[in-house]
């Protein structure tokens, strides 16, 4: 294979081939035709024109945290971003490097007292987390993510270089990367912290009904990130070692808190923190190296009892069930769907090793017990490969609509579809 001088190539039979193959779901194991690693635009202009030149699709890395492992495709070229970090604070914008990690965001921004919204973890890339939507801590304050994507600088599937505005922006905004390589975020800043009341608490699975009446009424507090979590109680420090392994139901919170949460809980690490430490405070349970399966809907309402039943019969101690309030600020801004839905359900199948079916079947399971409760879309984000249907349907019609015209005109050839992909077809 004839080989660009300017291009850091990985190819299969490189001793480093099978590491730079490696993303954070160890389920995905897929063998690109050659990875580059890209540190600059240029990098990437002359990534994109050789896979080009050999009829390569591309896929694009930042973070490598995508459940469904979309920063690496079977005979496809990898424009691997993940070594291409930092952040420039210019006022209220912070102009952000394609594999930078929401960590390096937060620790940036808030060293003058602003954020950008992120997750619920330090180790997720920036760019995916925002081209495909962002739902996190400051969701209902502040809208998803992506609405904050102020401008872009992108790399055509011609290898182009073009800053994004008007419909390609628009698209951007939860378009995923369908119509590029981005190489430059610009994002908006908000006054957040330094300290924020945060944290979880903890009661048996047993006093769910309490948990969840405690829920409804914190989820009309405007501004207020809830989450619901049920899970086995990780090793935590701190968790009582007595807790740990316990079938539990968790309240985590973010913001101000005016209703009082069930006394008596078996953990409690509400408090007021830096927003940097909370940002971090669930990487221990998401590190790499684990085989994940998810499913997610957004949900109008949910069964209670169904979520008891299978909380109670988890196949891992890794695995969980997240129910997030959303009702959030916002407006047409980008093509990110299902802006009115209530609420999203997230089920985390995650294990070590062995059969991947018991686990499987158990997110499934609860999945479609819950379709009665769907309001029919999903968060891009959390699609794993469930087809052109589910993709719409993250979407809505409309939108879905405008993004394939934008495919069209961006991307005729459909080279990044190594994503979840806009369908010409």
């Amino acid at each position: 294979m004839a080989v660009s001088p300017a291009l850091d190539l990985i190819v299969p039979g490189d001793p480093r081939y099978d590491a730079a193959r490696t993303v954070w779901n160890a389920a995905i194991d897929r063998r690109p035709a050659a990875i580059v690693r890209c540190t600059s635009t240029e990098d990437v202009v002359a990534a994109v024109r050789f896979a080009r030149e050999r009829g390569w699709p591309v896929a694009v890395r930042g973070g490598g945290h995508n459940v469904a492992g979309l920063a690496v495709g079977d005979g496809a070229l990898v424009v691997d971003c993940s070594q291409w970090r930092g952040v420039q604070v210019d006022g209220r914008v912070a102009h952000v490097a394609p594999g930078t990690l929401m960590g390096e965001l937060d620790t940036a921004t808030q060293a003058v007292g602003l954020a950008a919204p992120g997750g619920i973890m330090s180790t997720t890339g920036v760019a995916g987390f925002t081209l495909g939507g962002g739902i996190g801590w400051l969701t209902r304050r502040l809208g998803p993510a992506c609405d904050g994507l102020l401008g872009a600088e992108l790399v055509t599937a011609d290898g182009e270089v073009i800053e994004a505005g008007g419909e390609l922006l628009w698209g951007l905004r939860g378009g995923g990367g369908n119509f590029g390589v981005v190489t430059r975020m610009d994002l908006a800043l908000h006054r957040v912290g330094p300290t924020v009341v945060a944290g979880m608490r903890v009661y048996p699975l047993e006093r769910l009904d309490e948990v969840l009446a405690a829920r409804g009424a914190l989820a009309i507090v405007p501004d207020l990130a809830t989450l619901l979590i049920l899970r086995q109680a990780p090793p935590a420090p701190w968790i009582p070692p007595e807790v740990h392994g316990r079938h539990v139901a968790a309240l985590a919170v973010c913001g101000d808190l005016p209703v009082a949460l069930p006394p008596d809980p078996l953990a409690d690490s509400v408090r007021e923190r830096s927003y940097v430490e909370w940002q971090r405070f669930s990487d221990a349970s998401w590190v790499e190296g684990f085989h994940n399966y998810w499913k997610a809907q957004y949900l109008d309402r949910f069964d209670a009892a169904v979520l008891a039943d299978y909380a109670a019969t988890i196949t891992s101690p890794m695995s969980d069930i997240k129910l997030w309030e959303l009702d959030h600020p916002t407006a047409d801004t980008g093509a990110f769907g299902n802006r009115d839905a209530r609420l999203l359900l997230n089920i985390n199948a995650r294990w070590a090793d062995g059969p991947a079916e018991p686990h499987i079947a158990w997110a499934r399971g609860l999945w479609d017990a819950q379709l009665p409760c769907s309001s029919g879309g999903v968060y891009v984000n959390f699609l794993g490969d469930e087809g052109a249907d589910r993709v719409r349907a993250a979407y809505g019609e409309a939108n879905y609509a405008r993004l394939v015209a934008l495919k069209r005109r961006y991307d005729p050839e459909n080279v990044f579809r190594v994503n979840q992909n806009i369908s010409l077809g």
